[in-house]
């Protein structure tokens, strides 16, 4: 362009016009970063050099700000448009959450803005609405409720033993600052809750007893703690495996007595219907003690799952020795122990084990074809 607005087959104007389109064109490439090894324009946001990314975020803002707008039709032109507004916000915004995350609070090592972006926010929008009865506008119960489903998918993805996406946003830090944990976008593709999941019978397997089962098995010690985010989504897990079992034994009252656990007399009929967070039958609040046996569960089923696959019967196996690691303390519970134990472990198992066989069915899609697929399934389960 330089050359024809020289050999003057252009007007000059163009030439700032074309500047004026790159310097957007950048701003749009550094608003869209996807993972820490893209190109320079799409980078994310790294924790050790956020100098620069505040440069940029300060650089087109000042470049925003700096927009008129005239009228064609001759009218008084604009000092603003929608448009501009919603650009100002959005890189304050952006910027202002980039400080927070990765200087502040410092919980990850890095950000893509990609995952802010307007496709993203409606995806996590349509989820909320989907799980609230398809309701245009959903209660702030409802925000929760979703957003407590997709942080217990995100972390039954420990049990893949799939690469660390580069683009994911939620990788956790540990303790010691350098293992980013689980990552975030391996399970974005898995829009049905637990919840969902679970509206059939067929859903849940009775134990099978195996004597091979019970000589290998023995109960586990030293089982590594479970982080924050871990505990909350084992809470999650808990609500929804009393909505299966309320499903089944209503007769003898488990479920209110699962909520009345370690607290001083059962809930009425009424008080366990507020328990539950959105819509009949969805999710409900367990007592303090109960997360902690969901804990307990959680940290045993990891421990044993692995092994578990590559044996003959894998879900009698787990199961099997899942119920011998499982060491609960009997102290917090009340006469009601044996038959909530083993309602509870037998319906938890059996739903970790549905999940995470669709974990595995669904990573195995990833750029598979026909044959391949089926014979790589059939290996795995």
């Amino acid at each position: 362009m330089k050359t024809l607005v020289e050999k003057k087959l252009i007007d000059s104007d163009c030439l700032q016009t074309a500047l004026f389109l790159q310097t957007v064109n950048d701003m749009w490439d550094f608003v869209n970063s996807s993972s820490p090894p893209a190109p320079s324009a799409k980078r994310a946001i790294l924790s050790s050099s956020f100098a620069v990314a505040e440069a940029k975020f300060d650089f087109f803002s000042s470049f925003v700000k700096s927009w008129t707008f005239a009228a064609h039709s001759g009218k008084t032109v604009r000092s603003s448009l929608p448009f501009h507004k919603g650009w100002t916000l959005c890189l304050a915004a952006m910027k202002g959450l980039a400080e927070k995350l990765l200087i502040q609070d410092r919980s990850m090592p890095f950000l893509c803005l990609r995952k802010l972006n307007q496709d993203h926010v409606e995806n996590l929008h349509s989820q909320i609405r989907g799980r609230n009865g398809f309701n245009d506008h959903p209660m702030l119960s409802a925000y929760v409720s979703a957003i407590k489903c997709l942080a217990c998918q995100v972390n039954t993805s420990e049990l893949l033993e799939a690469s660390a996406s580069t683009g994911a946003n939620c990788e956790l830090l540990c303790e010691d600052g350098e293992d980013y944990g689980t990552p975030a976008e391996e399970l974005t593709f898995h829009s049905v809750s637990f919840a969902e999941n679970l509206n059939t019978s067929d859903d849940i397997v009775e134990v099978q007893s195996s004597e091979d089962i019970s000589e290998e098995t023995e109960c586990l010690t030293d089982v590594p703690p479970l982080n924050v985010v871990q505990v909350e989504t084992c809470a999650y897990v808990a609500g929804v495996v009393l909505r299966s079992l309320s499903k089944r034994v209503k007769s003898i009252g488990i479920c209110e007595k699962c909520i009345a656990l370690g607290n001083t007399g059962a809930p009425s009929s009424s008080s366990f219907s507020r328990n539950k967070e959105y819509k009949p039958g969805s999710l409900i609040s367990v007592s303090q003690p109960f997360v902690d046996l969901s804990c307990s569960f959680e940290k045993h089923f990891i421990s044993v799952v692995a092994e578990g696959l590559q044996a003959k019967q894998p879900r009698a196996w787990i199961i099997g020795k899942f119920y011998k690691a499982a060491n609960i303390d009997k102290d917090l519970f009340d006469c009601h122990l044996n038959m909530l134990l083993d309602a509870f472990l037998k319906t938890y198992c059996n739903i970790r084990i549905f999940h995470h066989v669709k974990l595995l069915s669904a990573s195995l899609k990833k750029g598979k074809k026909g044959n391949e697929l089926n014979k790589e399934k059939k290996l795995n389960m």
